[in-house]
């Protein structure tokens, strides 16, 4: 599940993006698990 996570979050900006955009990443967590939700459903 971790194919689009060194894209997003690359090695360098690491330290700047978790300072400055906490919030961007609780919507993308928040994203993913309605996409999680949504593959799960489908498939059961």
């Amino acid at each position: 599940m971790t194919n689009g996570l060194p894209a997003l979050v690359p090695t360098t900006d690491a330290p700047v993006q978790l300072t400055v955009t906490p919030r961007m990443h609780r919507l993308a967590m928040a994203s993913l698990n309605l996409y999680r939700l949504r593959l799960a459903h489908r498939s059961a």
